[in-house]
């Protein structure tokens, strides 16, 4: 019974501590199956001092179906230009701010013109 005790009380305080310091910033991606290199995510989680948590998909269609059947809590995702349209047209998607990707102003003013988004309203291309 002591010992049952010691580690409650030792589960409480490790409960109180975590819950006393503030928790890391979390980005949520859903994005396809190996398509950013991990030692990339780890470089972006000590600049930003965020953790990143990835889901992946193999599919446009099982990305589709998963966010339609109501999986929320992504800050980005990564479809294909053609679905994007179909997400946004049912009302799936978050306009970009704008403000928090500042070089967008980068993008080629040639390339834009056919691009399915080429006001980047809802997605910016990705290469």
């Amino acid at each position: 019974m002591k010992r049952l005790i010691k580690w409650a009380k030792l589960g409480l305080l490790a409960g109180l501590v975590a819950g006393c310091c503030p928790a890391k910033p979390v980005l949520h991606v859903y994005n396809w199956a190996d398509y950013i290199k991990p030692d990339l995510v780890r470089r972006f989680e000590r600049e930003q001092n965020c953790r990143v948590v990835i889901d992946t998909f193999d599919s446009n269609e099982a990305m589709f179906a998963k966010l339609k059947a109501g999986a929320t809590g992504y800050d980005v995702i990564f479809p294909s230009s053609y679905i994007v349209g179909i997400m946004r047209d049912q009302g799936m998607l978050q306009p970009i701010q704008r403000e928090h990707v500042p070089n967008i102003v980068q993008l080629d003013p040639a390339y834009m013109r056919i691009v399915a988004d080429s006001t980047c309203t809802y997605s910016v291309p990705y290469m």
